[in-house]
């Protein structure tokens, strides 16, 4: 029985100091990024990507992920995204991330799924969805432009009247803003 507490109490200040070097070491990654050091990001994280916690594993293998995707490793990049968002899909940023890297590495299918989810949610800051796969191939490529389409309303414009919508020059302020 000693044996079995003084174990777990060994598991235990190990896992502890274990969940403080992830700190630490996340802290460096920031600042490796920062300087685009993504290779030393990648080997400083790489230790720490079998941890038991899902969301520190989905920390380090997003991470992870964005070193790669910076470095031009889409592949792997990739691989990493497809873990991450599977830990944590309600994270946007990595389904983003994801979205591109797919895009690039040929999973178009995949890449138009997730753009086509990221439109219908209403997001309207589409900035990363569309400049992390590349944007003017994103952007020259007919299945974006049909998912676009899905979503898009026509703006009704009369030169004539001076009208945009339903809003006319010269009408009241109130009257404007509803």
């Amino acid at each position: 029985m000693f044996r079995s507490l003084a174990t777990i109490a060994i598991c235990a200040l190990s896992a502890g100091a274990w969940a403080q070097d992830l700190e630490v070491a996340l802290e460096q990654a920031r600042a490796l990024v920062q300087d685009h050091r993504y290779p030393e990001v990648i080997d400083l994280l790489t230790p720490f990507s079998e941890l038991e916690s899902a969301e520190d594993r989905y920390v380090v293998t997003a991470e992870i992920g964005r070193a790669n995707f910076h470095m031009g490793n889409y592949a792997e990049a990739n691989l990493a995204f497809r873990e991450a968002v599977r830990l944590r899909p309600q994270r946007v940023e990595t389904a983003l991330y994801l979205e591109a890297s797919s895009y690039l590495v040929g999973d178009r299918e995949l890449a138009y799924t997730i753009f086509r989810e990221v439109i219908r949610s209403g997001a309207t800051d589409l900035h990363l969805a569309v400049t992390l796969p590349g944007e003017r191939l994103f952007l020259a490529d007919p299945e974006v432009w049909s998912i676009l389409d899905e979503v898009a309303t026509p703006v009704a414009v009369d030169v004539e009247r001076g009208s945009l919508l339903e809003v006319e020059l010269g009408m009241p302020r109130g009257t404007t803003e509803r």
